[in-house]
């Protein structure tokens, strides 16, 4: 038999017959070859079909790859899905969790705040119930919280958290410059008729005011509760305090508290106020008449006891008034400076001593117990009583009085 050529694809291994360069079956180049009456061995194919089983592994490998890459997608899909989020919520929320609810709750699209949480915890703690119509809301977006997309998670899944809703707190106050707190943070100062008004978000808040005066600080502290039940939720501070009712025997008698001019004068009844009712106002009335200046007790506040105040005109007379009346007299005028010698108290009598004594205390301000001590040196126009004072005396003082006292 005659020999023909045969052609082989160097690639696939398929003969080829005719004079063709290129392989119809995979498009590569054609080997040339001598043919003979014996069969040509062709090598090429014989090596590509023993390679097709391990081309059968890698097949059932990337199938398997691929399969188990769409069911762990769909896993992790499901473990950030909507469902799960609000899921996983409710239940932290159930449970008071503040560190997983801080992984979920979000702002206008920023993580909560720490101390935002505060009220909120203390809102479903006081009011259990109100779980149930989360959950039935948290979908629909009208509630105090709704399920929100807030970026990727692992650059594959969507990540959803829950928005929390806000709500607009109106303050009002019954009294001008009134400071106004929410759990103990300072949100500005208002006046009566123009109100504070704050955002806030479902919670439980201490809502305070403070307005400072000159004889008192009002304050007034209440709890308001956001539900999300209306747009807007409204409170008011009563900061008006404490007055009491003072009159006095004389028209015309000038009203000081602590020691400064209130700017009142009896005859009609003073309303004074504010004013504190733990006895750090003291208050009393003087009257200059034509033979001097007269004070009449003084009273410390305590409650709304109404105080009528009696004085009387002082009157010049005995050894220690020749030049002067009695309010402008000092019994010792040295005896905060100077020792004191037998000379100085020669001829006294014990009252007068036991004033000379008292005298000392009374520069200070001291605020005497005994009635007749009060009433001799609320007379004396030098004299300004200080509820502050603690009875401490400088070394030549405290001479003096044990001097004094040596001799009553």
């Amino acid at each position: 038999m005659g020999g023909w050529e045969v052609k082989y694809c160097k690639e696939c291994g398929i003969g080829i017959a005719g004079d063709i360069r290129y392989c119809r079956n995979c498009g590569a180049e054609v080997s040339k070859v001598d043919g003979t009456n014996v069969s040509i061995h062709n090598p090429t194919r014989t090596n590509k079909r023993r390679n097709k089983p391990w081309s059968f592994i890698v097949i059932i490998f990337t199938v398997m790859l691929g399969v188990g890459g769409y069911v762990a997608y769909q896993y992790g899909a499901s473990l950030t899905s909507k469902e799960k989020v609000a899921e996983d919520f409710l239940l932290a929320l159930e449970k008071k969790d503040q560190e997983s609810l801080e992984k979920f709750l979000f702002l206008n699209g920023e993580p909560i705040q720490n101390q935002d949480l505060d009220g909120l915890l203390a809102l479903f703690e006081s009011e259990p119930q109100l779980i149930n119509q989360v959950k039935d809301q948290l979908m629909s977006k009208d509630g105090m919280f709704s399920v929100h997309k807030v970026g990727k998670k692992y650059l594959v899944f969507d990540h959803y958290g829950i928005e929390v809703g806000t709500y607009e707190l109106v303050i009002h106050t019954n009294q001008p410059e009134t400071k106004v707190s929410v759990d103990g943070d300072e949100r500005g100062t208002i006046d009566f008729g123009e109100p504070l008004a704050i955002n806030v978000t479902p919670g439980i808040y201490t809502v305070s005011g403070e307005r400072a005066t000159e004889f008192a600080t009002v304050v007034d502290e209440g709890k308001v509760t956001v539900t999300g039940e209306g747009e807007s939720i409204e409170t008011s501070l009563d900061v008006t305090g404490d007055y009491i009712e003072i009159d006095a025997n004389e028209a015309k008698a000038k009203l000081f508290a602590n020691g400064k001019d209130t700017g009142y004068q009896t005859g009609d009844v003073i309303l004074f106020g504010p004013v504190n009712l733990d006895g750090s106002t003291v208050v009393w009335v003087e009257k200059e008449f034509s033979t001097g200046l007269a004070k009449s007790e003084m009273i410390p506040i305590r409650d709304h006891s109404s105080i009528l105040f009696n004085i009387e005109e002082p009157q010049v007379s005995g050894s220690l008034t020749n030049e002067t009346s009695v309010r402008s007299l000092y019994l010792l005028p040295n005896s905060a400076t100077q020792k004191l010698s037998a000379a100085d108290i020669q001829g006294w009598s014990s009252y007068e001593l036991r004033l000379a004594r008292n005298e000392i205390f009374a520069r200070h301000g001291y605020i005497f117990q005994s009635a007749d001590l009060r009433s001799y040196f609320s007379s004396l126009s030098w004299y300004v009583p200080d509820p502050n004072y603690d009875g401490t005396l400088s070394d030549i003082e405290e001479y003096n009085v044990d001097f004094i006292q040596d001799r009553e």
